[in-house]
Order: structure tokens, then C-alpha cells, then sequence
């Protein structure tokens, strides 16, 4: 029984730390102040491996900011990306090199839902536990 708490609250504690990175990863991406939309077009996609079954894809996208050409590398990857497909994206304002895409930042969400999902099932166990030994 005392090892079922404490894996209770292990979980638990891991759920309100996914929680709190995630909620500052979400406030730093999502932060669209100074993000100014525009359409690029991807250049080329990067695939290389990481071992047996680990893939990764470095994606780069050309795209027109006053005048001025540029090409920088996406820091997301969809399976829907292919060279020559137009997106919808933004730069920053103050340093057009530094893109992403909206549609792909959502994700971010993932880290402080799953976070949650673990203070839900660490603290439920903690309460039955609690529950009873007051019994």
C-alpha cells in the first residue's frame, strides 16, 4: 500500500511539472504579438534517421519579406508537407529568419494536457488510498 501512494504521488508531481513547462511553452510560442502572417513555400525536406525506427525531418521554407528573399528551416514536420507545397506561416517582426506555423504551434498543447491527465490519475489514487485508511 505505501508503494501504490507513492507512485500516486510521483505521478502526480510529474503531472504538475508536464503542467507548469508546458503552460511556459505555450506562453512562448503562442505569443503572436509579434508574428507577422505570410505564405512560404517549402523548399526541401531533410529526412534522415536516428537509429533503427526513429525518423526526423528538417524542413525549409522560402518565403518573401519586403522585398527581401529568405530561406530559413521550419522548426515542425506534418506527413501533409511536400517540396513545392505553399503554407500558411509567419516570421517575426523584428527577425524574419524566425518562422513557424500556426496550425503546427497547437501542438504545444499536448505537454500541459498530459500533464494534466497525470495529476487527475496521481491524485484520484492518492485520494482512494487516503479514503481508505481513514476506513
Amino acid at each position: 500500500m505505501k508503494n501504490e501512494i507513492l507512485k500516486d504521488i510521483i505521478f502526480a508531481i510529474l503531472g504538475v511539472i508536464f503542467i507548469i513547462v508546458g503552460l511556459f511553452a505555450v506562453k512562448n510560442v503562442l505569443n503572436y504579438e509579434n508574428k507577422i502572417d505570410t505564405v512560404g513555400t517549402i523548399t526541401r525536406i531533410i529526412t534522415y534517421h536516428r537509429g533503427t525506427d526513429n525518423e526526423s525531418h528538417d524542413v525549409y521554407v522560402s518565403y518573401t519579406v519586403d522585398g527581401e528573399n529568405y530561406e530559413s528551416r521550419l522548426g515542425s514536420y506534418s506527413s501533409s508537407f511536400y517540396e513545392g507545397k505553399e503554407i500558411e506561416m509567419y516570421y517575426d517582426k523584428d527577425d524574419p529568419s524566425k518562422i513557424g506555423v500556426k496550425s503546427l504551434d497547437l501542438l504545444v498543447w499536448l505537454f500541459p494536457a498530459l500533464g494534466l491527465i497525470f495529476v487527475i490519475l496521481g491524485g484520484r489514487g492518492i485520494i482512494v488510498e487516503l479514503n481508505r485508511k481513514r476506513i
